[in-house]
């Protein structure tokens, strides 16, 4: 009883011990719990990207400290989830941190810059995006045409539709496919922009050249019969619409008012009545209510809107977006 007696201060002292250890590993727990729960401020990922610096962020990812040609497709897969979640800043973050790696080869090392020149892209920042790019498309690899491709949105961000036009040729001459309908509209907005300063001779020019790029083009010929509708010239005003129904039926009333307005003018208004029999259209004259507002619809992705607009604002494809034409037997 005595031996009993003796050794409860030891087990207090051990009991007492235990409790402060488990308390001091409960709140320890707690308190990491708290640091990954903590929302992400948003205003030092900006700061990170403004400024470049690692330190900007206290929420840095580590990268292992070996990057291998077996481990760098794991790191860049991982950046591409972050910035299509909008995790931009940790994206950026992962890339340069590559890009301090001295392993890297010259073709990884470029791997990575365009990937972070796709993060830039995505962040906003176009000049940075455009340095990286400017050295990336003079390689003679195939990581090139994905550089001219990213090129060619920061252009189309910019609205630097020349710079635009240059790049998609270059991609053209490198094979890119589909390249010829997107050169095209970009050719019609320079025709348009020339169009707006008075440049009738270089629009014409632009658009002669977007029918040759792609002689599909329904804008061509649209604008080509505006422009000349407004000049008075109403043979080349008729001329272009009669063209529509070769490259897209859909878009007949959107060139019938100008095809109604010219033959008017010109006083041939039974030729008119002749063209629409002939292209299976008579019941659209004197009448525009086929098309209503709100069906025009992208044939690439399905977006549908009030408006006609050249370039899908869903899916960012050109010369995807028609008219949805009621049945004229409806």
């Amino acid at each position: 009883m005595a031996d009993v007696l003796e050794a409860l201060p030891v087990f207090g002292l051990l009991l007492a011990l235990v409790l402060a250890v488990g308390l001091l590993l409960v709140r320890l727990w707690s308190a990491w719990l708290r640091r990954k729960r903590r929302p992400r401020n948003p205003v030092r990922g900006l700061n990170y990207l403004l400024n470049e610096d690692p330190g900007a962020d206290p929420d840095a990812d580590d990268v292992a400290a070996e990057v291998t040609h077996a481990t760098l497709d794991g790191h860049l897969a991982r950046a591409t989830v972050l910035r299509r979640r909008g995790d931009i800043d940790r994206a950026v973050r992962l890339h340069q941190s590559l890009l301090a790696r001295p392993a890297l080869d010259s073709d990884a090392r470029a791997r990575v810059e365009l990937e972070l020149a796709r993060d830039y892209l995505a962040a906003g920042l176009l000049n940075r995006a455009e340095s990286l790019l400017a050295v990336l498309v003079r390689r003679d690899d195939p990581l090139r045409q994905a550089a001219l491709e990213a090129r060619l949105e920061l252009h189309q961000r910019e609205r630097d539709w020349t710079a635009a036009a240059a790049t998609a040729r270059e991609l053209a001459a490198s094979g890119a496919a589909d390249i010829a309908r997107t050169l095209a509209h970009y050719l019609c907005e320079l025709a348009e922009e020339a169009w707006r300063d008075r440049d009738l001779r270089g629009a014409r020019r632009q658009l002669t050249e977007a029918l040759e790029q792609d002689p599909g083009c329904v804008r061509a010929n649209l604008l080509r019969a505006r422009l000349e509708l407004e000049e008075g010239h109403y043979r080349e005003a008729s001329a272009a619409c009669r063209q529509v129904p070769d490259q897209d039926p859909r878009f007949l009333p959107e060139a019938l008012p100008m095809l109604v307005e010219a033959h008017h003018e010109l006083g041939t208004d039974h030729d008119l009545l002749q063209f629409l029999e002939a292209v299976g259209a008579a019941h659209l004259h004197g009448a525009r209510s086929d098309v209503s507002a709100g069906t025009y619809i992208c044939d690439a992705c399905g977006f549908c809107g009030p408006l006609l607009q050249w370039q899908c604002p869903a899916c960012k494809t050109w010369g995807s977006i028609a008219p949805q034409v009621a049945d004229p037997s409806d």
